[in-house]
């Protein structure tokens, strides 16, 4: 769910997802008092829109949207049209989130997942390496992409979307 200005996405405390995040990030804490805390803390971070690839900024590196200059970046990727149209950078140490002209276009159920993970990474300080790895145990269905340079995390985003699935046996 989305708030109703659309500035962040909420976890479901109901949710798969919300109990996952809880055992990975703040283990003995339920999942309810986790989405509660996880949603005050999403909530605070600023989030930075280029409204569509013609954006003067719609070429910059999250980084020089956010006015990150050589601070540290979350998302390493650079940020323009034709790469993932989100990213998490540290502004001032810090987070701030940053969504590229392409984020529109998706699917709201996608948008939704997409902010959560951004949140995630917002939220916890934590890099895509180190969230895959705390997962793992809970239902991340490959970690196979977390060997692979590019990072292409669109499948930790998908997970989200799904409901945070437990993995096959």
């Amino acid at each position: 769910m989305v708030d109703p200005t659309g500035r962040y996405a909420q976890l479901d405390p109901n949710s798969r997802c919300a109990e996952v995040f809880a055992k990975a990030f703040k283990p003995g804490s339920c999942a309810e008092e986790y989405a509660k805390e996880f949603n005050q803390k999403a909530s605070k971070v600023p989030i930075l829109s280029v409204s569509s690839d013609k954006s003067p900024t719609a070429k910059l590196t999250e980084d020089q949207v956010s006015g990150n200059g050589s601070l540290q970046t979350l998302g390493s990727y650079f940020f323009g049209a034709v790469y993932t149209p989100t990213a998490v950078t540290l502004a001032g140490g810090k987070p701030v989130i940053v969504l590229g002209p392409g984020f529109g276009n998706t699917p709201p159920d996608v948008q939704d997942a997409t902010l959560v993970h951004k949140e995630v990474h917002a939220v916890t300080g934590y890099g895509d390496e180190v969230i895959f790895d705390m997962l793992r145990k809970y239902g991340l269905p490959s970690t196979d992409f977390i060997l692979d340079p590019a990072h292409p995390t669109g499948e930790f985003t998908e997970w989200i979307r799904k409901g945070c699935p437990p993995k096959k046996k």
